[in-house]
């Protein structure tokens, strides 16, 4: 059923005796793991988004992942289950294209093995009665007794991550909410509503048993809103999420690796540096560009790159119309689980840093080295295959000021650029042209102890892009 239209009884729990006939253990040799979501509210949620649902299923690895929508609905287009699905459910099989997808919900007995008719829901004796039920005076007011501690639910969902959430009392005042609607419903013309709920419950419960049972022997991940979370929890034995995340210090960095025109890269490699430019953890990316790094230890890296190593100039792999300059990420602070979505091209935008002058203006300086991948391969290739040869030529591969455009955004905000100076950076006897960018401080006050900003730059001399991070810590954060 549409969850943004859910009236104050839509919902996908009652809890009622029917369930303790369903009470009994599971016969399983693999591992369960149950995942509440909060459905729209992701999107509010900056501790619990669409992002960190999907990077805390990443860490589970799973096999099955079963879903909040019905098996006769599952290979529907993404229209028709936006019509009645929730975003998150949708996007399982986006997100995880080597799991298997399984669906477990249930919506009604005139509608099994049926695709769901336009406008079905409010046609519905349930939906008719929820209406009536709102503007009935004499009922309306029982029911309300039910809600005195809804508000509460409604913060948690604005701002718990989901291991608050799941040490809330959200459990509790769900619990006894839906409690208290199946009681003040017996005995009224209302009753035909927590009647189908019961059904919707013990069709989905037995649903999930069977899932269970076809696939006793794999890790199964099962997606569900919390309401039900708080109904399939008690009834059916699984693995706590916590006893296989928490006891890890680690954390999951994934992402898609695309062009600047959103195309993706497959074949990326996508790794974390320490700070004696060591790796610490490689992967690469898949046929649509997605990567996940996997059980990072939880710390600050000196440096993320991402680049399809064939096409490095020095590896003198493709044709030099394809060769490319890798994207970097620096003083990656993992503290929590981290999306990073690279692009990359022909421009480099190498040893970006980002500071402040103590005592000068509220504003920030951004430091950054522009390399041209057409200005590298413009030379012999004799010289740019052999980095020695290029330094001690004092190879000029930057970018001249009239031909680079800059722009910077903190979290996703865009900055005011105040001026873009080119300076020297010596090394000896070598130099290379890099840039100071000043800009003003961010106006929105960071909600984690960094502020990530991203530089965009464009070569129009030889129609180059590049993009780097910068991790920028705030002192004494609170």
């Amino acid at each position: 059923m549409k969850r943004k239209n859910k009236q104050i009884l839509l919902s996908a729990l009652i809890f009622v005796s029917v369930f303790s006939a369903f009470a009994q253990s599971a016969n399983t040799n693999g591992e369960v793991y149950f995942i509440p979501t909060l459905h729209g509210a992701h999107q509010v949620n900056s501790n619990y988004n669409y992002d960190s649902l999907k990077a805390i299923i990443a860490r589970l690895n799973p096999e099955i992942i079963a879903v909040e929508i019905r098996s006769e609905d599952l290979e529907q287009d993404t229209l028709y289950l936006q019509k009645s699905y929730p975003d998150e459910m949708i996007n399982m099989k986006k997100w995880f294209p080597d799991a298997v997808i399984v669906g477990f919900d249930w919506l009604g007995k005139d509608i099994e093995g049926k695709l769901i008719p336009d406008n079905y829901f409010q046609k519905t004796l349930v939906k008719k009665l929820e209406k009536q039920l709102n503007q009935d005076s004499l009922y309306s007011d029982k029911f309300a007794l039910c809600n005195s501690r809804w508000k509460e639910r409604s913060k948690i969902f604005r701002t718990h991550s989901l291991k608050q959430l799941l040490e809330s009392e959200d459990g509790e005042i769900v619990k006894n909410y839906y409690r208290c609607l199946n009681i003040q419903a017996q005995g009224t013309p209302y009753e035909p509503i927590a009647d189908f709920y019961a059904e919707r419950d013990r069709h989905i419960l037995a649903n999930i048993r069977k899932i269970i049972a076809q696939h006793g022997n794999r890790r199964i991940v099962i997606v569900t809103g919390d309401d039900h979370y708080q109904m399939l929890k008690d009834s059916i034995p699984h693995n706590s999420i916590y006893d296989k995340l928490e006891t890890e210090n680690t954390i999951t960095i994934s992402g898609q690796v695309t062009d600047f025109n959103g195309n993706p890269i497959d074949s990326c490699t996508v790794g974390l540096f320490h700070e004696d430019f060591s790796t610490a953890y490689e992967t690469c990316s898949d046929s649509e560009g997605n990567y996940t790094l996997k059980g990072v230890e939880k710390g600050s890296y000196m440096a993320m790159y991402a680049l399809r190593m064939k096409e490095y100039p020095r590896e003198n792999a493709v044709p030099e119309e394809d060769m490319r300059l890798e994207f970097w990420a620096w003083n990656v602070v993992a503290d929590r689980d981290l999306t990073i979505n690279p692009r990359y091209h022909k421009l480099e935008l190498y040893g970006l840093n980002v500071f402040k002058v103590m005592g000068g203006y509220n504003g920030f300086f951004i430091y950054f080295r522009p390399m041209s991948v057409t200005k590298v391969i413009s030379h012999s290739k004799e010289n740019y295959l052999d980095k020695k040869k290029m330094e001690d030529q004092n190879a000029d591969v930057s970018v001249k000021p009239e031909y680079l455009d800059v722009k910077v955004f903190a979290d996703g905000e865009p900055m005011k650029i105040n001026s873009i100076t080119p300076v020297e950076e010596y090394g000896g006897t070598l130099s290379i042209t890099g840039y100071i960018v000043q800009v003003d401080a961010p106006k929105t006050k960071p909600d984690k102890p960094y502020v990530i900003f991203r530089v965009e730059a464009e070569n129009r001399e030889f129609n180059e892009k590049g993009e780097n991070l910068y991790f920028y810590e705030i002192k004494d954060y609170k």
